[in-house]
This record gives C-alpha cells, structure tokens and sequence, in this order.
C-alpha cells in the first residue's frame, strides 16, 4: 500500500485597530506525507510513514518525522476493503526548526515517540463506520 498526501493553506487578515492602523496577519501552512506498506503476512503488515511540513500558527519553520512500525490486523488483508480491525505500532522520530525561540529556549528539536493506534472500520453497502484511539507519549519525559 502507498499512500501520499499533501496540504497547502494560506491565510491573510487584515484588522483595523481603533488608533485607525490597520494590521495585517498571514498564515502559512504546508505539509506532505507518505505512507508504505508491505504485508508480510496476511494479518501483519510492516511499513512507515514520513512527513514534512511549515506552520507559521504553530512557530515550524521547518519540520519533518519519519515514523516506522508494525500493523496487525485481526481479519486477513483480503476483507480489508469491507472490515478492519487493526492495531498499528509506530516508532516516531520528529525534529521541528522553530521561526522564534519557544518558551522552553528552543529554536529547534528533535524527540522521539512511542504511539499506540486501534482503529475498527466497516465499509458495507449502507455505508462506512469507524471507531479510532490513538495514543502517542514522547520518550524523553513520559509526562508529555
């Protein structure tokens, strides 16, 4: 399975303060993702994802993660297309290039992340449900 994505989002305000100045925000946002995956059976897939991406909301200048792992699925792959039960397993690694300083000092970072994610999905003739949990603690400090 190979999976890509991309988003771009621009944003621009224009606010008239009461001295009469006017005050312009823009907002810039864009990232690209891929996902592969290869079953190595017909219950466990092996696979990753990598992403990258800005976001002036958010301080990124600059970010990127590459987030291997492991895919079970309690129904063979060949129903998938109308049920799935899976729990996925991800070692993520992300780094963020910060545009200003952050509150903890930083102007850039890289941490890693364990995550967790169950999802049970239907896809029938009356329509689609789904039910996902995800769960992701980083490494360095649990608390987070």
């Amino acid at each position: 399975k190979l999976n890509f994505s991309g988003r771009l989002s621009r944003d621009r305000r224009t606010y008239e303060m009461s001295n009469g100045r006017d005050v312009v925000y823009t907002r810039d946002d864009w990232s690209a993702n891929a996902l592969a995956v290869k079953s190595i059976t017909d219950r466990v897939s092996l696979g990753a994802r990598v992403g990258t991406g800005k976001s002036t909301y958010t301080n990124e200048d600059f970010r990127w993660s590459v987030s291997p792992g492991i895919e079970l699925n309690a129904f063979p792959y060949a129903e998938s297309s109308r049920r799935s039960l899976t729990l996925q397993a991800l070692m993520n690694v992300r780094h963020w290039d910060y545009t200003q300083v952050t509150i903890f000092g930083e102007t850039e970072e890289t941490r890693v992340a364990g995550s967790l994610t169950s999802q049970l999905e239907f896809i029938q003739p009356w329509g689609r449900a789904s039910l996902r949990l995800d769960h992701t603690r980083y490494l360095h400090d649990t608390s987070k």
